[in-house]
């Protein structure tokens, strides 16, 4: 069922889209988490500033390291990491401990944030909806009764709070959660795309859900002597700002009561949920100035997003392409987490907005398969693009893929070198018949010593290998003279190879003879940017036959 809300214009005021990507920035931190243990503040329990600047830099927001620079804290950060520990990504102590009889404030010696791996591989497995069911989850619900729009902002806030003195009872009686999932079924039913006032969705609150936030009976303390129905909220004259306690209280008989209370709140929920979320765009006045606060009716206007209109459909279309030029383009309505956290690995970022483009890096491919040997990124880029992979990609990756060998580093053994064919020491890694892998070298040096055997136990220092005793059965340098060698004359051979360089004026062309080249493993190095081609001149013949093939649909000159 459709809902009618009043259109309005935006001329004249401030427009605000949430400028933060929070999906992304959620795995950020939790990856920065996961590589840096980082170590929370002693007293505080906040993260260090040292690791919130480089916080900031991975999540790449001038805005975010601005506000750091200025304010030496970041409010999003802090949000992030209040949701990552809300959805059981991390974990780090929020209790404390008491130090002595003396001690009025917990503290928090030696806690580090810890990454549950087990729970961000399941998020990052998720699809992008899943993942935006549980955010959204997270976020609407409340952990503590001050955690609302009346008594907090948010880090995209530019409205006040309300006072929280004497409002306990009355925000216990509030179920936020169930106001907030109501207010965004509300939104969803609108049409995407169009400017509406904020006034007019409070009127249609007002007429058709008027007991949607502040129930008909709610909870009153035991010694309240207030017990009308808003007790508890209170606005303040422009000039009694500093008076904790002295305020006006709101009236349910008051004919404006519902636009005083529940039109406030809709206006502050209007930049919390739905606008960190991406469902929606805000429009303020500019004009913030009142006489009496909180300040009301100066969120305007706002606009539903097709992003919402995604999420109630449970349908987040997604579309990856690969180019020709090495770029992964990814079409999505929401920032694809899972995707970028899969191939950011692999490749560099080009562009986030308005769809995430990596560009295939070669240093980034050879690393990462020659610590992942059993990965193949080209399946993976198979299994995930909507495309054929471009042919001249998939040539280039298999080459990377080429360059590098697998090798397995062992840690915490001890290197056996057996001159006996009958040892019956235990081998857990045989290198040949002569060398091997134990856990525990000075156990098997004991067992040998029992044995009758004459070893030789050698540990190395850090900064140098220790020498083996003189006269040691061994093919490692033992101690005793060197012999200096009489110095010879070394013969130095230099093979000499000549390359040609072909600029090439017609990009087309230039494509197609690209291609054939490379299918061929004729070229050295190209430049897709300026249209070259370099090849040793031993293979100019080759190269001339894959030319004269082209020669049916171009007229070719080759100059000097």
């Amino acid at each position: 069922m459709g809902i009618k809300l009043d259109n309005t214009d935006i001329n004249g005021l401030d427009v605000v889209s949430c400028s933060y990507n929070l999906r992304k920035d959620l795995v950020t931190f939790v990856d920065f988490c996961d590589q840096n243990h980082p170590k929370r503040g002693h007293r505080n329990n906040n993260i260090l500033k040292a690791d919130l600047r480089k916080i900031a830099k991975d999540f790449g927001n001038k805005d975010v390291i601005n506000n750091l620079k200025e304010h030496g804290e970041s409010n999003y950060i802090d949000y992030i990491d209040n949701l990552a520990h809300k959805l059981k990504l991390i974990g780090y102590d929020t209790e404390g401990m008491y130090a002595g009889y003396h001690s009025s404030e917990p503290s928090f010696p030696d806690n580090y944030i810890e990454v549950n791996d087990f729970d961000f591989e399941k998020y990052i497995g998720l699809s992008p909806f899943k993942q935006d069911e549980k955010l959204l989850t997270a976020i609407i619900f409340s952990d503590t009764d001050s955690n609302n729009e009346f008594h907090s902002t948010n880090y995209h806030s530019r409205l006040d709070e309300f006072r929280s003195w004497n409002s306990r009872a009355l925000m216990q009686s509030i179920r936020f959660d169930i106001a907030r999932r109501q207010m965004l079924d509300i939104l969803s039913r609108l049409p995407a795309g169009k400017w509406y006032s904020t006034q007019s969705l409070i009127k249609y609150l007002k007429q058709e859900h008027p007991f949607f936030l502040v129930p008909k009976e709610r909870k009153y303390d035991r010694w309240a002597t207030d017990k009308s129905r808003y007790s508890g909220i209170v606005e303040v004259r422009a000039g009694d700002v500093s008076s904790y306690r002295s305020g006006i209280q709101i009236n349910e008989k008051d004919a404006d009561a519902f636009e005083r209370v529940e039109g406030r709140w809709v206006e502050r929920f209007l930049e919390y949920v739905p606008l960190i979320m991406g469902f929606v765009d805000v429009a303020y006045d500019k004009d913030f100035s009142t006489e009496i606060y909180p300040v009301f009716n100066k969120l305007k206007a706002f606009k539903v997003n097709h992003r919402l209109k995604n999420y109630y459909q449970k349908d987040y279309p997604v579309k990856a392409t690969l180019q020709p030029n090495f770029d992964l383009v990814v079409e999505a309505p929401v920032y694809p987490t899972s995707i970028a956290h899969q191939f950011i690995k692999v490749c560099n970022v080009v562009t986030e907005e308005p769809h995430l483009v990596l560009r295939l890096d070669k240093q980034k491919v050879l690393k990462f398969h020659a610590e992942n040997t059993d990965e193949n990124i080209i399946d993976d880029l198979d299994e995930l693009i909507s495309n054929p992979m471009p042919a001249n990609v998939r040539i280039e990756l298999k080459e990377w893929m080429g360059q590098t060998d697998k090798f397995v580093l062992y840690t915490g053994y001890d290197l056996y070198e057996n001159n006996s064919t009958n040892d019956a020491v235990e081998q857990k890694h045989v290198i040949n018949k002569k060398f091997s892998l134990v856990k525990d070298g000075q156990k098997v040096y004991d067992k040998l010593l029992v044995s009758g055997k004459v070893p030789v136990l050698i540990n190395h220092k850090d900064e140098r290998f220790t020498l083996a005793p003189r006269k040691s059965k061994t093919i490692f340098a033992t101690l005793g003279k060197t012999v200096e060698k009489a110095k010879t004359r070394q013969r130095v051979n230099i093979a000499a190879d000549t390359y040609i360089v072909y600029s090439i004026d017609n990009k087309n062309f230039y494509k197609e003879l690209l291609l054939r080249c490379m299918e061929k493993k004729l070229l050295d190095y190209y430049d897709e940017d300026h249209c070259t081609i370099k090849f040793n001149k031993k293979l100019e013949k080759s190269v001339s036959e894959v030319i004269k093939k082209l020669k049916a649909d171009y007229i070719v000159s080759v100059k000097s």
